[in-house]
């Protein structure tokens, strides 16, 4: 039995502090602007940083540990990884809105998520404590594996491209054309998303993509798959969500 629409509401609304307070981070960090441009942006940023301090005060929302110590951390004290691996987040919020309906479609594994886009979805959310309705059981379960294969490929990648032996008698090409061949056949990804018994990334295969292009794969694939976990796991908080692959 999987979260409830509400549940998954209030967590889209501890997602949506978090990535405004990200925004502020960014913005305060950002550089190539003179002095007198830096004092406004600072006093704009401190402004907003305190508008969200205010609604935090009032908010009964439940935000889970690690978000409650990193939101009540001064202005301009998370760290720059931080601050990267938080705008990762934008992936599972989308992941998030497409559980409840608000966004029509899972977006595609090969792209990523616009924070811009993100954020104006997540302005929309319904004020009301009635979530819109969660889709069926089924369209979760099937969304998770597909997040778990796409995830299992990644993790496979890392240990490719770190020069880690295959099992014994078989290759990463071989594994990998099988998973192909099994999603395939269960009709869990379409034949345009294959190139060469591989993931098709802008008509290449997924082995071929350059670190970069391999690094987004990466992350979106894991922030789905942790969203999509924690939708399909009501007892595993937040914070603790280590999807299996």
């Amino acid at each position: 039995m999987p979260r409830t629409a509400n549940d998954v509401l209030e967590r889209l609304f501890c997602l949506r502090a978090l990535l405004f307070r990200t925004q502020l981070e960014v913005e305060l960090h950002a550089s190539g602007a003179s002095r007198a441009e830096i004092a406004d942006r600072r006093s704009s940023i401190e402004a907003a940083h305190a508008s969200l301090s205010s609604w935090l005060m009032a908010s009964s929302i439940a935000f889970s540990p690690i978000e409650s110590t990193m939101l009540a951390d001064p202005l301009g004290g998370w760290k720059r990884e931080e601050v990267a691996q938080l705008m990762w987040r934008t992936e599972a919020v989308a992941t998030l809105l497409w559980t409840i309906g608000l966004l029509p479609a899972m977006p595609p594994y090969a792209n990523t998520m616009p924070l811009d886009a993100v954020i104006s979805r997540l302005d929309e959310l319904p004020l009301s404590e009635t979530a819109p309705p969660l889709r069926s059981e089924p369209e979760i379960e099937r969304a998770l594996e597909l997040a778990e294969l796409w995830h299992w490929r990644a993790r496979t990648e890392i240990l490719r491209r770190q020069g880690k032996p295959a099992p014994a008698d078989d290759s990463y090409e071989a594994t990998v054309a099988r998973a192909m061949a099994s999603a395939l056949e269960a009709g869990l990804i379409d034949p345009r998303e294959v190139a060469d018994h591989d993931f098709a990334i802008s008509a290449i295969r997924y082995a071929d993509t350059d670190e970069s292009t391999f690094m987004e794969l990466s992350c979106v694939a894991f922030e789905r798959h942790v969203a999509l976990t924690w939708v399909n796991d009501p007892t595993t908080a937040w914070d603790t969500v280590n999807p299996s692959t």
